[in-house]
């Protein structure tokens, strides 16, 4: 969603990360379809979700403060060793 908002939409890689960041709190709705359908693992979507949020604070207070440049460098790179482990790996 992030490379989504930032071309084409001109978002700022802040804003960009800001944006998508809140979307996903917004989609409980989408959350409780899965849940009734028995397709949620309740412990550890609990422990991810505390993971995240500790994360997503303290990342957020890091990333706030790199330029937007140094930001969208680190975010490219980021996708991109996640795309060639997806490709590569099992």
């Amino acid at each position: 969603m992030v490379p989504a908002l930032v071309y084409f939409l001109g978002l700022n890689q802040h804003l960009a990360q800001g944006t998508s960041l809140t979307v996903i709190f917004a989609n409980i709705l989408v959350v409780f379809n899965y849940y009734k359908a028995g397709q949620v693992n309740v412990k550890f979507a609990l422990i991810l979700a505390a993971c995240f949020l500790i994360g997503s604070f303290f990342g957020s207070k890091v990333a706030l403060d790199v330029p937007e440049n140094i930001l969208r460098k680190i975010f490219g790179v980021l996708l991109l060793l996640v795309a060639a482990k997806m490709l590569i790996g099992k």
